[in-house]
């Protein structure tokens, strides 16, 4: 075997796709149960609920895509995530001002503390990032 082992992947990075994992698997539910409300005829529409589902099941898609790309230590997955990160500050503050404190407080905290991570320096070297 020629070549220089490859570095462990950090902690940091393993508690981030872990993160996303679980996250991807929130969205593939939320978006089943919206489906499933608007097949019931739970939904206020039709298009709105179906569309809901589809958007969180894709979303849950590129999340799951990211983190395996990260895993696989692809360094353009790190911004992606970063992106997607960031676009849970506007969900959580929605859902604050919704009254739903519960969510959304720690809904935008998990989008800073994730961005938090993947701008590391220890993330940032396994991934080649400088």
């Amino acid at each position: 075997m020629t070549g220089s082992p490859r570095p462990v992947l950090p902690i940091t990075l393993k508690v981030v796709l872990v993160a996303l994992v679980l996250e991807a698997a929130g969205l593939v539910t939320l978006g089943s149960f919206a489906i499933a409300a608007t097949s019931d005829g739970q939904a206020l529409s039709f298009g709105a609920g179906v569309t809901e589902g589809v958007v969180a099941i894709v979303l849950a898609a590129m999340l799951a895509v990211f983190a395996s790309a990260m895993a696989k230590r692809q360094s353009w997955a790190r911004n992606a995530t970063i992106f997607l990160q960031l676009m849970l500050l506007p969900i959580g503050y929605f859902m604050i001002k919704a009254g739903l404190w519960w969510w959304g407080g720690p809904v935008m905290l998990l989008g800073l503390v994730t961005c938090l991570v993947l701008v590391s320096g220890p993330v940032r070297n396994v991934l080649g990032v400088e």
